[in-house]
């Protein structure tokens, strides 16, 4: 018989599903109870479960809401302290030979916050705000980037964020990339420019994703559409891409996705320089618009920790640092 599950930050996306069967196992008829309260809560147009907000036509994580709204708002010296400890990382790799980069992700609520419930008002003035003007004045010298911007001014061409999952889809990560690989070419030349005529977009649809497999049972199933997600591929078949060799590194205690935590990628083009990304989810669909710009690319994703990593690093020896962060995570930047 299942146990009610552990919360920690290691296991966040696997925790209703846990939770669920601890449920499932302990109460007997809960299923069909829970089903019907799903299916009243939805017609009155308001999410069952408090980590889902319901939108029009769109789901929100709770969390990014708010951080939206300011519910959630650490103080400004802690967000400091989080700047000083990449400015440390930033001249570390200096040291060393190494361009280390930030990107920030904005989350779906300041993308499309039309979509929001009426009810749901931006603050001022968000911690990402806070964090954002941090890093602009007290840390000028990092190559720093907040894609919020850029995909907001290609929000009209395509939907560029999930409708069912609080993660972009290819469109939404490849408009990130492009900008991203900008900011990287500065110091690289040999980086080519990114095009999106470079690759080719097959769509397919899908009733799945992290918020919405949340609410969807038998009885709610006619409240959501299908989301389209869509399989990248590089036009250019010279260029070619193969998994690299397994480092095996130390795989962070209790977290979610072992397989994912390192990867390797190696690019048929040596004279491109070599790249470490420190990631999240959300870089799971940049790694095609990533990957060809670079002879080899490794990623770690320690479980939203967005650690220094020095050790791998050191191992590694790449030309490039990159750290992509979600704005909702930022607090977790850890100093060590």
């Amino acid at each position: 018989m299942a146990t009610f599950p552990e919360m920690n930050k290691t296991n966040i996306d696997e925790i209703p599903t846990k939770i669920e069967k601890f449920y499932n196992d302990n109460f007997p008829f809960r299923a069909i109870l829970l089903n019907e309260f799903f299916r009243f809560k939805l017609k009155q147009g308001q999410s069952p479960i408090p980590n889902v907000i319901v939108g029009n036509g769109r789901l929100y994580q709770q969390k990014s809401v708010q951080i939206y709204t300011g519910q959630i708002k650490i103080k400004e010296e802690e967000l400091s302290d989080k700047v000083k400890e990449l400015k440390y990382r930033y001249t570390y790799f200096k040291e060393r030979g190494i361009k280390m980069y930030v990107m920030i992700v904005p989350a779906s609520p300041e993308i499309y916050p039309e979509s929001l419930p009426l009810s749901v008002q931006r603050v001022k003035e968000t911690q990402t705000d806070v964090f954002c003007n941090l890093m602009a004045v007290s840390a000028s010298e990092i190559p720093f980037i907040y894609v919020k911007s850029q995909l907001l001014s290609h929000k009209q061409d395509r939907n560029l964020y999930r409708n069912g999952d609080n993660h972009w889809n290819a469109y939404g990560a490849y408009y990130a990339s492009e900008e991203l690989l900008k900011l990287i070419s500065k110091g690289f030349p040999s980086i080519p420019e990114q095009k999106m005529s470079n690759y080719n977009f097959t769509p397919r649809c899908v009733l799945s994703g992290n918020l919405v497999d949340a609410l969807i049972n038998p009885r709610t199933t006619d409240f959501f559409q299908e989301d389209t997600i869509y399989d990248v591929s590089l036009v250019d078949t010279s260029i070619i891409i193969t998994n690299g060799e397994k480092r095996d590194y130390t795989i962070p205690k209790n977290f979610s996705y072992p397989q994912l935590y390192e990867q390797e990628f190696v690019c048929n083009n040596v004279d491109l320089p070599k790249i470490v990304i420190i990631r999240d989810s959300f870089f799971t669909e940049m790694v095609p618009f990533i990957t060809p710009f670079f002879r080899e690319s490794v990623l770690i994703w320690d479980a939203w920790q967005y650690a220094r990593n020095f050790d791998i690093v050191e191992k590694e020896k790449p030309d490039v640092v990159v750290y992509e962060i979600t704005e909702n995570a930022i607090t977790n930047i850890l100093s060590e």
